[in-house]
């Protein structure tokens, strides 16, 4: 009588009947747009800060030089890109972050490496080989898709297969 997906599940038993196909959900989607997400995130995308680089005020950041420090910044260079699946459209505009801070991405997104902007960071947490989170607790799957302007399921389906998974 009913094929409910991931929303379909949360709207309440009145709408639930023989079937339920639960999508999103699964992954740590919210099938509950406008509301608090009532699942939680299964995924989690980590990289190293493979370089840390002090750059002037007025320096140039990128291929075609699409970002221009502000002020005197600290750079950091992780080993991602959209090679990866970490989309071209988070440059200039993406967010990661360290230990539950946030730091922005600047600069082109290019294949293979991203560079973020860490000055306001923690001194004594941004160090070459510190974890930064892409995906997980802090950047979850819908606020990374709002930021491109797509879809969760975008981010998952386009991530590349050079990662190393663990599953737990």
């Amino acid at each position: 009588a009913s094929f409910a997906n991931s929303s379909g599940i949360f709207l309440s038993s009145d709408y639930l009947f023989d079937l339920a196909r639960p999508g999103i959900a699964l992954y740590g989607g919210n099938p509950t747009p406008g509301q608090k997400n009532p699942m939680r995130q299964v995924i989690k995308l980590l990289a190293p800060i493979i370089q840390l680089q002090n750059l002037a005020s007025g320096s140039l950041i990128g291929y075609n030089m699409t970002y221009t420090a502000k002020r005197d910044s600290i750079i950091a260079t992780l080993p991602i890109g959209y090679a990866e699946g970490y989309s071209r459209s988070f440059s200039n505009r993406g967010e990661i972050f360290i230990n539950g801070h946030k730091a922005n991405v600047v600069g082109r997104i290019s294949m293979d490496l991203i560079t973020v902007d860490v000055t306001d960071l923690p001194r004594d947490e941004i160090f070459v080989g510190s974890e930064v989170e892409i995906i997980g607790d802090y950047c979850t799957i819908d606020e990374i898709a709002a930021i491109t302007d797509t879809i969760s399921y975008e981010i998952l389906t386009t991530l590349s297969q050079r990662y190393k998974r663990v599953y737990k």
